[in-house]
């Protein structure tokens, strides 16, 4: 018996599939699950955390016949579910904000556009076609961060786009045929032709700002140069060390261009010779004559032909992606490895779920609407035996673990509840370009000239310092003694004194343009100082990406961003002892949360431990609980307090999604 009020019509034909399944299998759909279940269920799949304690206590007291159907209305319209949403497209198209990846590939840019994408509910297909057609610098089209991810690496970028957008596995056709599946060699490379159009790596006189500077550069540097000298004198030699490390930023841009891309010299197959030109060829349908297109037709026609309504797997492949992220398990599985004939345990099904999508025009909230509408969303969770694949009929959902960042937003919520909230039409700012590129904007081609001159000069100090210091570093013998310090130091501070010359604030007054101000008494006091407990207290969404290898998010199995999808779900001893010894459960969640500051001012005791169970667990207590509560109450009510606090954290019901 459905529990809706109205159920969307799409979501009924989704309900009499499976329904028509489990007639078939001799089975029965699991229970529909109360109301305590589906919201903490409902919060945690669509805004990736749990409710607070008065979302959850508002809620539950609810009498309105229609608050499921509200309750999902509201979640899919909140910054919980662009969070949400930002985690699983962070792992599947492997964002990075850290590390040299991260500074290559313009992560700190890709961020807030994607999420801006997301918030505005912009379609798919939209969506991803801007990324694969995109061109630039990413501070002037984050979109070209897609590509920049892979720099260098264009075959591998393309065989990537195949996995995350077309559920296809063709790394294996790179070096040859694949074992398993239909693509060939020669497959491989004649898409890759279409990816091959597009360039991430520029050369500083490809540079359209750098021109005048590279104007007056010439100007000063080939006077007195033969004839011979002023040809070799090209934009890499016009700029000198400090000016080609100041603008390195610039040289990770995509562009477009008109090479081939050959097959290699170890090419094992005889229908076509190695090294020879490759033509481009779609591994799906037929492709029109593309070997006079030229680069930047080339381009738009791999970013149309993979984002196509007439494209076999670019829909199959999100309607699958996002019914696993709501349900637990793909119609089709693996949901990246599809195959010509892959076929769901569900008949029809996953035809079904296509057809839904094409429907909604890539509407993805839409289509999330449709899918937590069924009624197998809210059925009881059923454990998936992946030794015994064949026991498990889609009678539910699957009980699983929370993924890192759907605890650590739970653990964050718990400490600070209105962490959601967000002004009207909010958007996640870009950020400003590199300083340098900034610099080239503000400064005359003859005042960047003399700047650079300038630069040199702490360039090399630091470039001496670093190379002093990088010695004794490696001696094991002058670990600790005077000069290590000594050159330690020297070492920081030529460094801190070269990074000033990337700042833009600090640029302007070296070159006389700005005064240096003091920050006044009012600025200095603006803003409480958060307690140490505090900092990066934020939305996983909002931190790094991904967060530092000790990190609590990693410890839990956090994405690398090195692989697509690589989030590791399982349990390990590291995650067990963090719950029990942490800083952040023994002094924080036990001592400073919400439902345990609701619990300290709650007089009664069974009022208390209902704050800490609708709070932690967001259900009332059993008897049990009450049981033990009352009897540890009288003696010491703040130990009982921790120690229930304590408990559900580290309970399975608090770390599984049920």
């Amino acid at each position: 018996m459905s529990v809706w009020a109205e159920k969307p019509a799409e979501s009924v034909r989704i309900d009499a599939i499976l329904e028509a399944h489990w007639k078939e299998k001799g089975v029965q759909g699991e229970a529909i699950v109360d109301d305590q279940i589906f919201l903490r269920r409902t919060y945690l799949t669509v805004a990736g955390r749990i409710p607070s304690y008065e979302e959850a206590q508002t809620w539950l007291a609810s009498q309105d016949v229609d608050k499921r159907n509200k309750l999902i209305e509201q979640l899919i319209e909140s910054e919980g579910f662009v969070n949400q949403q930002f985690n699983l497209w962070a792992d599947a198209l492997r964002i990075r904000t850290t590390g040299r990846d991260g500074d290559v590939s313009g992560g700190k840019y890709f961020v807030p556009w994607l999420k801006n994408q997301l918030r505005a509910n912009t379609p798919y297909n939209v969506w991803v076609r801007e990324i694969l057609a995109a061109e630039g610098a990413p501070w002037d089209n984050p979109a070209s961060s897609y590509y920049l991810r892979d720099v260098g690496m264009p075959l591998d970028n393309m065989a990537i786009t195949m996995q995350v957008f077309l559920g296809t596995q063709m790394q294996c056709a790179q070096c040859h045929d694949h074992p398993t599946d239909v693509w060939t060699r020669r497959d491989f490379y004649e898409m890759a032709a279409f990816r091959y159009a597009v360039n991430t790596r520029r050369n500083y006189g490809q540079m359209e700002p750098l021109q005048p500077l590279l104007k007056e550069l010439q100007e000063r540097k080939l006077d007195g140069l033969s004839d011979k000298e002023k040809k070799k004198m090209n934009a890499d030699k016009l700029l000198n060390p400090a000016g080609r490390d100041l603008f390195r930023s610039m040289r990770w841009q995509t562009t477009r261009n008109d090479r081939k891309l050959k097959f290699p010299d170890d090419y094992q197959y005889e229908d076509v010779p190695a090294k020879s030109v490759v033509d481009p060829h779609t591994i799906f349908g037929e492709s029109p004559d593309v070997k006079k297109l030229k680069a930047d037709d080339r381009a738009e026609f791999y970013a149309n032909w993979i984002t196509s309504t007439e494209n076999p797997r670019f829909t199959v492949v999100i309607a699958n992606r996002v019914w696993k992220s709501v349900m637990g398990r793909g119609a089709l599985e693996p949901i990246d490895d599809i195959r010509g004939d892959s076929q769901s345990e569900v008949p029809g099904l996953s035809e079904e779920l296509t057809a839904i999508m094409h429907q909604v025009n890539y509407d993805l909230k839409a289509y999330y609407r449709i899918l937590l509408e069924t009624d197998y969303f809210q059925r009881s969770a059923v454990v998936f035996d992946s030794e015994n694949p064949d026991s498990y009929h889609f009678t539910g959902p699957t009980l699983r673990r929370l993924s890192a960042e759907q605890l650590w937003d739970s653990y964050v919520v718990l400490l600070k509840p209105d962490i959601d909230n967000r002004p009207e039409n909010y958007q996640d700012p870009l950020p400003p370009p590199p300083g340098p590129v900034q610099l080239l904007s503000t400064f005359t081609p003859e005042q960047m000239a003399d700047y650079l001159d300038s630069a040199e000069k702490a360039w090399k100090e630091r470039q001496d310092a670093r190379t002093a210091f990088y010695r004794v570093r490696s001696d094991p013998e002058k670990a600790d003694t005077e000069e290590y310090k000594e050159l330690k130091q020297t070492h920081q501070a030529a460094e801190k004194k070269w990074r000033s010359y990337s700042n833009v604030s600090d640029a302007m007054m070296m070159m006389g343009e700005a005064e240096e101000q003091d920050a006044t008494e009012d600025q200095k006091k603006k803003g409480k100082k958060p307690q140490w407990w505090e900092r990066n207290l934020a939305r996983a969404a909002d931190l790094n990406s991904p967060e530092n290898v000790d990190h609590w998010l990693r410890v839990f199995g956090q994405s690398d961003r090195d692989i697509v999808d690589n989030a590791d779900e399982t349990s390990t001893v590291n995650q067990a002892l963090l719950l029990l010894n942490s800083g952040e459960t023994n002094s924080i969640l036990t001592e400073k949360s919400d439902p345990v500051k609701r619990a300290k001012e709650a007089k009664d005791p069974i009022k208390a431990l209902e704050a800490l169970t609708i709070g932690f667990l967001t259900r009332q207590p059993s008897e049990q609980e009450k049981a033990y509560l009352l009897a540890q109450w009288e003696t010491n009510p703040k130990l009982a307090r921790e120690r229930m606090a304590w408990a559900m954290v580290n309970t399975q019901e608090f770390l599984f999604l049920q």
